[in-house]
C-alpha cells in the first residue's frame, strides 16, 4: 500500500484479506481512516527503515497506526543507524526489547575500500572523469539535487560514458525502467540523489562516488552500503570541497566516535541554512508519494 497508486485498486486487493500488508505510513493511515483495514487481530508489526521514516516526518503517522493495533502483539524495529530518536521510539513501542546487531557494531565493512579526495568544487567534474576512466564495473554516483543528477548524466554521456539518472522527479515507470536497465548492465554509471541510498540492492555495483556529501551524516552509511553487497568487494570515494568540510567532520565523527574529535556546533546562521536545506529535501521526498575509517587522503 503506497501513495501514488489508485485507492480503488488497493481496496480491491484488501478485499482478498491478505495475510501480510506492506505499506507506507501515510497510505496505511488512509485505509485505516476509511475503515478498509482492520488490524485488531494483527499479531506482528514491523517498522523497517525506521530512521528514514522519522527523517521523512512519519512519526505522527506511526503513532496513529499504533492506535488501531491490539495491545498483545510483537513489534520488530529495524534500522541501519540508531540515533537518539530511534532509541526513544524503541522505548515507546517495544516492551523489554532484545537488541540484535548483525555482525558487529562496526559501521564500515572491511570488504569496502574507502578513500577521501580533498578538492575544490569547480575541479570535481574533471576528477570524476579521471576516476571513472580507471574504474571497471558499475558505478553509483550521489549528487545533491535532482536537477544535478540529470545534468551530470547528460554530460557524462557526452563525454563517452553510458549513464542515466535516478531521482524523485521521475515517475514510477521511468524509475523502474532506469533500474531495470542498470541491473541488466545496459549502462555503467547511475547518477542519483539519496533516493538510491536505501533499499537499492544491485550486486554488481562495484563503486560508490560521493560527488556531493549528504546533508545528514547517517545517510552516508546508507550510501556506501550500496556496494560490497553479499560480501563482494567494493570501493567508495568522497569528493570533499572546502565548503563541505563541516559535513565531512560530522560524518567522520559518526564513523569514528571513539577516536575523532566531536565537531563544534555551528553558528545559528549556518545551522538555520543547513536545517532549511534538510527540511526542503524532506518535503520533496514526501511530496513524491564498514572496521577502518578512510584509509588515506588524496590531495
Amino acid at each position: 500500500l503506497i501513495g501514488g497508486e489508485a485507492m480503488r485498486i488497493q481496496i480491491k486487493q484488501l478485499s482478498n484479506f491478505p495475510r501480510i500488508i506492506v505499506g507506507t505510513p501515510g497510505r496505511i493511515n488512509d485505509h485505516l481512516e476509511n475503515k478498509k483495514i482492520n488490524l485488531k487481530n494483527c499479531n506482528y508489526v514491523v517498522l523497517d527503515e525506521t530512521d528514514r521514516m522519522l527523517d521523512m516526518g512519519f512519526g505522527k503517522q506511526i503513532d496513529q497506526i499504533f492506535k488501531y493495533l491490539p495491545d498483545q502483539k510483537q513489534t520488530l524495529l529495524f534500522s541501519a543507524t540508531l540515533p537518539e530518536k530511534i532509541i526513544q521510539l524503541s522505548k515507546k513501542y517495544l516492551t523489554s526489547p532484545e537488541r540484535v546487531a548483525i555482525k558487529s557494531d562496526s559501521i564500515l565493512l572491511t570488504n569496502i575500500e574507502h578513500d577521501i579526495l580533498n578538492i575544490d568544487h569547480n575541479k570535481k567534474y574533471k576528477e570524476l572523469l579521471t576516476q571513472l576512466a580507471k574504474r571497471e564495473g558499475s558505478v553509483l554516483i550521489f549528487a545533491k539535487t535532482k536537477f544535478g543528477t540529470q545534468r551530470m548524466a547528460k554530460k557524462l554521456c557526452e563525454d563517452g560514458f553510458k549513464a542515466d539518472a535516478l531521482n524523485g522527479n521521475l515517475n514510477q515507470n521511468k524509475r523502474d525502467r532506469v533500474m531495470s536497465d542498470f541491473r541488466l548492465k545496459k549502462f555503467k554509471v547511475l547518477v542519483a540523489t539519496d533516493i538510491a541510498s536505501r533499499g537499492l540492492d544491485v550486486e554488481h555495483i562495484e563503486h560508490v562516488i560521493n560527488y556531493d556529501l549528504p546533508q545528514v551524516a547517517e545517510d552516508y552509511i546508507h550510501r556506501i552500503g550500496r556496494t560490497g553487497r553479499a560480501g563482494s568487494q567494493g570501493s567508495t570515494i568522497c569528493f570533499v570541497s572546502p565548503e563541505e568540510q563541516d559535513l565531512w567532520d560530522e560524518i567522520y565523527y559518526l564513523l569514528n566516535p571513539n577516536t575523532a574529535k566531536k565537531p563544534r556546533k555551528k553558528n545559528s546562521r549556518s545551522m538555520r541554512k543547513r536545517n532549511n536545506e534538510v527540511s526542503r529535501q524532506k518535503k520533496l521526498t514526501r511530496s513524491f508519494s564498514k572496521k577502518n575509517g578512510p584509509r588515506r587522503s588524496i590531495k
